[in-house]
């Protein structure tokens, strides 16, 4: 016996301001994703596997998010040519889906959760520098024991290597 649960229907409507407005859909799967990334257990992964340099890397550039922006305007473009739907209508749901666009890489950027975890997201090779020219900390992205474990080792072995290194 398999129960499914009632799926819910985006609704995207016209209101008498001309704006459009959408339930459903992008809302629950915003919850749905912070209800999970904010599981505590589950964050060292999350860091490592998901919220790591090179995901920083696209998530904070510019120039990709410029990109991104305009194909939407020419997918609006493309909208109105093709299907017919004036000008307005494309700018108010093209504005809908850009909101949502923006609200999830603002999400990507800076994700926290009210529990308490958070990730780093830092850019390969920026702000996590372990002193040496362009070498990224081994300890960067780390939090909590994780990150006091590899702080530690690495003193540990940078001191042998003071020392003449190892035997």
């Amino acid at each position: 016996y398999i129960h499914k649960r009632p799926r819910k229907e985006a609704v995207v409507s016209t209101q008498s301001t001309g704006e459009v407005v959408a339930t459903g859909g992008f809302t629950d799967i915003k919850e749905a994703l912070v209800n999970k990334m904010c599981v505590d257990e589950c964050s060292g992964l999350y860091q490592d596997t998901l919220f790591g340099c090179c995901t920083a890397n696209m998530i904070q550039d510019n120039e990709l998010t410029g990109g991104l922006e305009d194909l939407a305007t020419d997918l609006k473009d493309l909208v109105v040519d093709t299907f017919g739907y004036s000008e307005e209508e494309a700018n108010a749901m093209f504005s809908l889906y850009m909101g949502y666009a923006t609200e999830a890489l603002g999400m990507l950027r800076n994700p926290t959760c009210d529990n308490g975890v958070s990730y780093d997201m830092i850019p390969c090779g920026a702000d996590a520098r372990d002193g040496e020219e362009g070498e990224m900390s081994p300890c960067a992205g780390l939090k909590g024991k994780k990150k006091k474990k590899c702080e530690a080792a690495e003193q540990e072995g940078s001191g042998e290597e003071e020392e003449g290194g190892y035997p």
